[in-house]
């Protein structure tokens, strides 16, 4: 009998673990959602913002791309990527809505021409920015960055020749 009463034990599954299968079927379902809009995330690349209400893209006269950038201290001039950042706000308008994401100091500072540094393979808009900015075909590039943590879609190396990108935004004010 008493062998009887330890199998009836042994096929009653504890309360315990109940509650760990429970946890770990939660826990794994959170883990598929936050992966699936991640690929979704990282499959969309750029993109336009929603139309507001009431408006269909088809009778909106232009639509704002949004993209995520970096501006780099690229020729050493003190405070350079925060006035340039403050440029970027006004300079892409009405075609990019630019979000200035990060400002810090380039690798050197010995870049005589401003770059425009494209992060995503394939970047679509980058030479349509940069004639939006005055930045020639030339002065665009692409490479990715290896850990792109903060979704940057340009880096912007400000180069010894600042001065004519800024002045233009002096003269539209």
């Amino acid at each position: 009998m008493k062998a009887d009463r330890s199998k009836s034990k042994a096929a009653k599954p504890k309360a315990g673990s109940r509650i760990i299968d429970f946890l770990l079927i939660v826990i794994s379902l959170t883990v598929l959602v936050f992966i699936g809009s991640f690929a979704l995330k990282y499959t969309q690349g750029e993109s336009a913002p929603a139309a507001p209400q009431g408006q269909t893209p088809q009778n909106q006269s232009s639509v704002s791309i949004s993209l995520r950038m970096q501006v780099l201290n690229g020729c050493g001039a003190p405070g350079v990527a925060g006035r340039f950042a403050k440029y970027l706000l006004d300079a892409g308008k009405p075609d990019f809505a630019i979000d200035v994401i990060d400002e810090r100091n380039f690798g050197s500072f010995k870049q005589e021409k401003t770059t425009l540094i494209a992060r995503r393979a394939g970047s679509p808009v980058a030479e349509r920015l940069a004639m939006k900015l005055g930045l020639s075909p030339e002065q665009v590039t692409y490479k990715e960055l290896e850990d792109n943590f903060l979704d940057i879609d340009y880096s912007l190396v400000v180069g010894s020749d600042y001065d004519k990108y800024l002045s233009r935004s002096v003269g539209k004010n």
